[in-house]
């Protein structure tokens, strides 16, 4: 393209590749070509209705449609205050792989952001590019307004509210979930590790098992932890059915909250049981507990206060999986209602260097987990971690 960097010119030749590539990997399925909307005014009406512009690409499959637009293919990010210099960064992967997953998937998974609460910013918009590269389908809602959520949303998101829920917000929140005892509803709370959650913590506690302490996980190993910090470090990721592909990979966690699951709940495997709890992120016996108080609070000391667990491992992130059994169906075979829970002690797991790092799993783990709770395992997964970047001066 004239008039662009020749360091941009190089994107939009891997985009171009890209193209190429999906084309003559499809089997037929894909075709493509390129218009000059403008040249012919006949061919810019019959694009109006999709509201398109000079270097978009539309991607059309039946009734279904998405953009890419020229900026959707790369990030800049000035070097320095004046904007003398530029880190141009591809996007082309994501950017192409996603739009085609969202055409091309018959159904649509729908995520709600539930916000108004002073969600962390970093964990509300890593989580939702996160899940927007894969193709679901995300929208903000102000939990404050208690709107009414639909069927049509498969998961509701927590990211990681500073201020506790009221007893009338969770009310509402709980009953979208029980769906007038039908369950089928799903719920993602990612854990703010600085707040206190009276109504949230009860929710999680006494509905799905699953105890939010006020304890900080720290580790002792220091061959675990990242730039020396206690509250950072590498953790064990167990065999369960939301990390069989990422057991014995590098996970990280930042500030953690312990979990504690309910011991009137049973394991995965227990084939009988109608309520399932599973830790998915795991601290060994060097692991070491410390009340937020001691850390976060105004008077905090450097007096030792941390103490060993009653048992071990301890868990920052915990699934908790119930379900009942509709014998009323009609066709006199009765119908598994269930419902999923997953809590996440440790915020800092989206932050940019361990979501986008190469070395790190934290993006498989948070994408995983929601596949395969939304039966939507077989997908393809869209990385959002860098490959390259091209530096240029203007």
């Amino acid at each position: 393209y004239s008039g662009y960097a020749a360091e941009i010119n190089v994107i939009l030749r891997q985009y171009y590749e890209a193209l190429n590539t999906c084309t003559a990997s499809s089997g037929g399925k894909i075709s493509v070509k390129y218009e000059d909307i403008n040249a012919d005014p006949a061919l810019g009406n019959a694009y109006t209705k999709y509201g398109i512009t000079n270097y978009d690409t539309l991607l059309v499959r039946g009734d279904k449609y998405q953009i890419i637009h020229l900026t959707d293919l790369l990030t800049q990010e000035a070097n320095d205050y004046y904007g003398s210099s530029y880190t141009y960064t591809s996007k082309v992967e994501q950017a192409l792989m996603s739009k085609l997953h969202i055409v091309n998937s018959d159904e649509s998974m729908k995520m709600v952001f539930l916000t108004g609460h002073e969600e962390n910013a970093i964990v509300l918009k890593n989580l939702k590019t996160l899940y927007t590269n894969n193709g679901y389908e995300v929208e903000e809602v102000n939990a404050l307004t208690m709107p009414e959520l639909g069927d049509d949303v498969d998961m509701v998101v927590i990211p990681a509210p500073a201020k506790d829920y009221t007893a009338e917000e969770v009310k509402w929140l709980s009953e979208w979930m029980n769906n007038d005892g039908k369950l089928g509803r799903n719920l993602f709370f990612m854990v703010n590790y600085q707040a206190e959650y009276k109504e949230l913590g009860a929710l999680m506690r006494d509905t799905y098992g699953i105890t939010i302490t006020d304890n900080l996980i720290q580790e002792t190993d220091n061959n675990k932890l990242l730039m020396r910090d206690k509250y950072t470090s590498l953790v064990d990721i167990p065999q369960t059915s939301l990390t069989a592909d990422i057991v014995g990979k590098n996970v990280v966690l930042g500030p953690t909250r312990q979990l504690i699951g309910s011991s009137d709940w049973s394991a995965e495997g227990d084939e009988d049981a109608s309520r399932i709890l599973a830790s998915l992120v795991n601290y060994g016996d060097t692991a070491r507990l410390v009340p937020m108080k001691d850390v976060l609070g105004d008077e905090t000391s450097d007096e030792d206060t941390s103490v060993k667990a009653d048992s071990y491992p301890v868990s920052g992130m915990m699934y908790s999986y119930r379900f009942d059994t509709d014998n009323n169906t009609g066709t006199g075979m009765p119908t598994k209602l269930e419902s999923k829970v997953l809590v996440c002690g440790g915020m800092a797991s989206v932050a940019d260097t361990y979501l986008n790092g190469a070395a790190f799993y934290n993006e498989e783990l948070l994408l995983n987990s929601i596949n395969t709770i939304l039966g939507n395992k077989d997908t393809v997964s869209i990385s959002s971690k860098v490959v390259s970047s091209d530096t240029f001066t203007m």
